[in-house]
């Protein structure tokens, strides 16, 4: 799926990176000739590399430029950061790589943008080739004293040549329209085709990361499979509590290939999630076990092959041979569950989020809910809206914030539908080194602080602590930084406001039979 927080650009027509890079002020400059600009540069820049020639190129390049690549120069992901770090790499690798046919894409006009009032940019879209390869780059125009020159490059790696993707004019045929003794029909030869062995790479987890490669590396025609836990496709979503919906809209969580239709909701469900997954499988024809874990695993260095034990649902044990294996199980697939003493003298009900379906059977009850980011306050609410008298304990300050004010400083223009291809909103995102996105959002956050106010200051009233996430850069790096701990909100900080689910500051300290006893000494006493 599409990273969930995005940097705003304009629309267009139809890593571990230091953190401490001081912020630029885009220079003053009269009116741009903003395609004419882009030209120019593109005819230096193009040349200079085609002809090996570093130091033209550096001549175009900003004084603090960074070049971001991903598998274009090297075979690995690198922020190059100003001349002398560039310089080093271009003179190690241009001369191999081989540049040719680097222009501006045809359809994708040049724009400028002001993002957050700290960078003047000139974007442009450009492809490219090297000797074994095709990409595609952004390249970030600044003003330099009075010349545009290359502030941030970013080349990526789009397809192996010789080693394309089987769509468009490339798909395969399907069935044979030839003579052919002994058909087998379609079904026929797929039941078959997911059971057999030996895959060139294992896949474990099917949820959106798994089925997402296992298509990828099935348009390049290699033997992929995937192995699943769960009883079908999907149930990673679909044994999650009965209310969940996504928190990021539709337009930021297409997958490869088979994009959500032009009716699907802004905000999806968790079970109509799961069953897309289910249908995505389907229609790719991606081969997956279901019901199915690996057991003994292990490495031979001679025949640079992996042995794994793969258990089936009915007990019995396959041994595949893969080149490679993929973990895709998830970035939050453990549940972190605490021990707190006296857990098991408690006579109520203790369980994680994970497990945690409907509040309707605690109707009259009292619910704790320990934590404060997305899944507590849905559950808090899920709890409030089944009636239970419900508390939510925040044992440390939480960044909040309001789809609303999401949709219109960083969504807006790039990832709300009336933008770019989901394929260009990516690449202009993947383009901007992360220390970059957290001065944008640093602004960005603070902006959303005057946008919602009265949401604000009516939660500290009740006691809830706020923050501005890691860095003080808002949800972009809190995700990166963490994986979570913040909230969207979807209605809960109403419930908080206006005190219908209460706020408890401070840590658990032990259970007793009845309920819980905080470090301040208080007692609560609860029936979950």
């Amino acid at each position: 799926m599409t990273a969930p927080l995005h940097i705003p650009v304009l629309p267009l027509k139809k890593e571990g990176h230091d953190t401490s890079r001081p912020a630029i002020s885009p220079p003053t400059c009269p009116t741009i000739n903003v395609i004419g600009q882009a030209n120019l540069f593109m005819g230096k820049f193009s040349s200079a590399l085609e002809n090996n020639d570093i130091e033209s190129l550096l001549e175009v390049i900003h004084p603090d430029c960074s070049w971001r690549d991903m598998l274009a120069l090297t075979w690995e992901y690198h922020t190059f950061r100003g001349k002398a770090s560039i310089r080093a790499v271009l003179e190690k690798r241009l001369n191999d790589t081989q540049f040719s046919y680097f222009a501006l894409e045809a359809g994708k006009t040049p724009f400028l943008v002001n993002a957050a009032g700290i960078f003047k940019w000139i974007v442009m879209i450009a492809s490219f080739e090297t000797k074994i390869a095709r990409g595609r780059s952004v390249i970030r125009l600044m003003l330099d004293k009075d010349q545009w020159k290359a502030h941030i490059i970013f080349t990526r790696m789009n397809e192996l040549k010789g080693f394309e993707e089987a769509i468009g004019l490339r798909r395969k045929k399907g069935v044979s329209h030839s003579e052919k003794l002994g058909r087998q029909s379609w079904l026929e030869e797929w039941q078959e085709k997911i059971e057999q062995g030996n895959p060139d790479v294992l896949i474990i987890g099917a949820g959106q990361g798994g089925l997402t490669m296992a298509a990828r590396l099935g348009m390049l025609n290699v033997n992929a499979l995937v192995v699943e836990q769960n009883e079908r496709i999907g149930d990673n979503w679909r044994e999650r509590y009965k209310f969940l919906v996504l928190h990021d809209p539709v337009y930021t969580d297409h997958l490869a290939y088979m994009p959500f239709p032009e009716s699907w909701p802004v905000f999806t469900p968790k079970d109509r999630l799961a069953d897309w997954f289910e249908s995505y499988a389907k229609a790719l024809e991606l081969r997956v076990w279901t019901k199915s874990v690996t057991g003994e695993t292990t490495f031979n260095e001679a025949s640079k092959k992996w042995t794994v034990k793969v258990i089936r649902a009915d007990g019995t044990v396959r041994t595949l041979y893969p080149s490679h294996i993929i973990l895709a199980t998830g970035q939050n697939g453990q549940p972190i569950i605490p021990y707190i003493p006296g857990i098991e003298d408690f006579e109520g009900i203790v369980h994680h989020s994970n497990r945690h379906t409907t509040g309707k059977d605690f109707s009259g009850k009292k619910a704790v809910v320990v934590g404060s980011a997305n899944s507590a306050h849905d559950i808090a609410q899920d709890f409030y809206e089944h009636g239970a008298d419900t508390t939510m304990i925040q044992r440390s300050s939480t960044l909040v914030v309001t789809l609303e004010s999401i949709y219109s400083t960083i969504y807006k223009g790039i990832f709300d539908g009336s933008g770019p291809a989901t394929e260009d909103a990516d690449l202009l995102f993947q383009s901007v080194p992360f220390d970059f996105l957290e001065q944008i959002h640093k602004i960005k956050i603070k902006q959303l602080e005057v946008a919602d106010k009265d949401l604000y200051e009516g939660l500290e009233n009740a006691g809830f602590k706020l923050n501005r996430g890691i860095n003080d850069a808002g949800v972009l790096s809190q995700y990166f930084h963490r994986g979570g701990g913040h909230y969207i909100d979807i209605g809960c900080s109403k419930l908080i406001i206006e005190k219908k689910i209460k706020i408890k500051q401070g840590q658990i300290s032990h259970f007793d039979r009845n309920g819980v006893v905080f470090e301040d000494g208080h007692p609560s006493m609860i029936h979950l």
